[in-house]
């Protein structure tokens, strides 16, 4: 099983994410999707105020044959296609969608992390990850190995809130 990560905050985020899903289907079969979370755009100091635009963002699960490699290839070209326009690290996005875990995969090379690197330290990720994997358990070393992630919300204290509510709206898988 596979766990994305998918976020928009420019234009027409529900039509991107919807782009998104439609597009991944081609790559995974028994998806589910999550609630959609809408949260604050995550800001450098010196990022300029147009880029501080919110985010929606949702995860979807499923299984695939690809290698973590060949899905984060067919991923960029998804992003791609849906118009996603480069503005370097933490700028906004028509579409960003990352590999937050594969399986119970542990892998860190220069283009790729699985689990996600910053998995760990954002709500919007891990909350509607739960949606979709309620078992999944955090492979990685350290002190969340082999916790659930429903646990590692609690711990850090993750929940809805101004910074982060539910929409009420769902992408139906």
């Amino acid at each position: 099983m596979v766990i994305l990560g998918l976020g928009s905050n420019v234009g027409d985020r529900l039509k991107h994410l919807g782009a998104a899903i439609r597009g991944l289907s081609a790559l995974l079969q028994n998806t589910h999707c999550s609630r959609l979370l809408e949260s604050p755009a995550m800001m450098p100091k010196d990022a300029p105020p147009e880029w501080n635009l919110p985010y929606i963002n949702m995860a979807i699960s499923g299984d695939t044959s690809l290698s973590p490699q060949a899905l984060f290839k067919a991923i960029k070209t998804i992003e791609h296609k849906i118009g996603r326009v480069p503005r370097g690290a933490w700028g906004p996005r028509e579409i960003d969608i990352d590999i937050l875990a594969m399986d119970d995969k542990v892998l860190e090379t220069a283009e790729l992390t699985i689990p996600h690197r910053g998995l760990l330290e954002r709500d919007f990720a891990l909350l509607p990850l739960i949606d979709v994997a309620p078992d999944w358990r955090y492979p990685a070393a350290g002190k969340y190995h082999g916790w659930m992630a429903i646990d590692i919300i609690a711990d850090k204290e993750f929940m809805l809130s101004e910074h982060l509510h539910d929409t009420g709206l769902k992408i139906h898988d």
